[in-house]
């Protein structure tokens, strides 16, 4: 087992004398970098928004179709908000979403390049 363990360091370029935390080396680096966790996030919030601007707008529905059931007031139809909101819930937040995953990728490839450029 120490002899596979001592080859896998090798091979992935840890110090003979590296602990288990940090035996996968630049992996490890990869995983944890500030792109990736801006990345994490910038997915978690606009997930958890779209999630609240869809329950708002179903509850829109269901309060709009209640008063239209016992007649107090209009009934939902195409041009309603909560239909306004339920299409930025499925297509304009993904959109802002896809936006900044592109621009986060060209910001992670101009940096990459600049860290290249310097170190030549």
């Amino acid at each position: 087992m120490r002899r596979w363990l001592a080859a896998r360091r090798r091979a992935i370029g840890a110090t003979a004398g590296a602990d288990d935390r940090h035996a996968e080396g630049a992996t490890t680096n990869r995983l944890t970098s500030p792109w990736v966790r801006a990345f994490v996030i910038w997915s978690a919030v606009l997930l958890i928004a779209s999630i609240l601007v869809a329950i708002a707008a179903i509850v829109g529905f269901l309060r709009a179709d209640d008063a239209c059931f016992f007649q107090l007031g209009p009934c939902p139809q195409l041009g309603d908000e909560n239909f306004t909101r339920l299409e930025f819930a499925v297509f304009g937040i993904p959109l802002i979403w896809l936006v900044g995953v592109i621009a986060g990728a060209v910001g992670h490839a101009i940096a990459a390049r600049r860290r290249q450029r310097g170190s030549r």
